[in-house]
C-alpha cells in the first residue's frame, strides 16, 4: 500500500510542476518588454540544425516513437510499471526545475535564409493533443507565439530513455532486443534535433540525466519498489 501512496505523490508532483513550470515561463515572457520579448523569438545558434536534415515537416516521428514505447511499457512489457511511473514523476519534476530556472529560445520558430518551404501536414497524434489542449483551456498557455520554452532537457527523450533502461534493467533482453530499442532511441532523438523540437544540448541533457538517474539515484530512491 505504502509504495503506491509514494507513486502516486511522484506523479502528481511531476505533473503539477510540470503544467506549473510551462505557466510560469509563459507569463514571465509575456512580461518583458518588447525588446527582450523579441529575443526569445530568435533560436539560439546549434551545430547540429546546420548539418542535419530540415525535418521540421515530420515532427510527429517522434511523437509515435515515443507513444509506442508507452504502449509497449504499459500494456505488452508491463514489468515494475510501478516503479517506472514513480521514477518518471521525479525525472519530470527535475526537468521542470531546469526549463523554469533556465527558459531558452524557442528554437521552433526558424527564419531560414533565403526561405524555404515546410510542410504543413499534422499527424493523427498532433491534432489529437490539440483538441485535448483546446478542451482543457491550456492552449492560451501552450500555444501562443512564445510557447514551448520547456527545453532542458527533452521531455520525449526522458520518456523513451527510461523506459529503455527499465527494459535492461528488468527484463532478461537478448543483444538484438537490446540493440534495437537503442537503436531506435538514438534514430529518436536525432530525429526531435532535425525536426528542430529541440537544441542539441537538450538531447545530450536527458541521456546524461535519464542513465544517471537509472544507475545511481533510482536504485537507492526506490529499493523497496522494486521488491514488490
Amino acid at each position: 500500500m505504502l509504495h503506491h501512496v509514494y507513486t502516486l505523490v511522484s506523479v502528481l508532483l511531476g505533473i503539477i510542476s510540470t503544467w506549473a513550470g510551462q505557466r510560469l515561463v509563459t507569463r514571465r515572457i509575456h512580461e518583458m518588454d518588447t525588446e527582450q520579448r523579441n529575443r526569445y523569438k530568435i533560436p539560439l545558434y546549434d551545430e547540429l540544425h546546420q548539418h542535419l536534415p530540415d525535418t521540421r515537416g515530420y515532427r510527429w516521428v517522434a511523437d509515435y516513437i515515443n507513444v509506442a514505447y508507452q504502449v509497449f511499457a504499459v500494456f505488452i512489457l508491463p514489468i515494475h510499471l510501478h516503479v517506472l511511473v514513480a521514477t518518471l514523476g521525479l525525472q519530470y519534476t527535475c526537468r521542470a526545475a531546469c526549463f523554469c530556472c533556465t527558459p531558452l529560445p524557442n528554437c521552433r520558430i526558424i527564419i531560414p535564409d533565403p526561405p524555404i518551404r515546410i510542410s504543413t501536414n499534422r499527424s493523427s497524434f498532433i491534432v489529437l493533443k490539440e483538441w485535448i489542449e483546446n478542451l482543457l483551456r491550456l492552449e492560451r498557455v501552450l500555444r501562443t507565439g512564445l510557447n514551448h520554452h520547456d527545453l532542458i532537457f527533452s521531455g520525449h527523450c526522458t520518456m523513451t530513455l527510461s523506459i529503455c533502461c527499465h527494459w535492461s534493467l528488468y527484463l532478461p533482453l537478448t543483444r538484438s532486443m537490446m540493440v534495437l530499442i537503442w537503436g531506435v532511441a538514438i534514430f529518436m532523438s536525432l530525429s526531435i534535433i532535425s525536426s528542430r523540437n529541440h537544441y542539441t544540448i537538450d538531447v545530450l541533457v536527458s541521456w546524461l540525466f535519464v542513465t544517471f538517474f537509472y544507475s545511481s539515484v533510482a536504485p537507492r530512491l526506490f529499493p523497496w519498489l522494486i521488491l514488490v
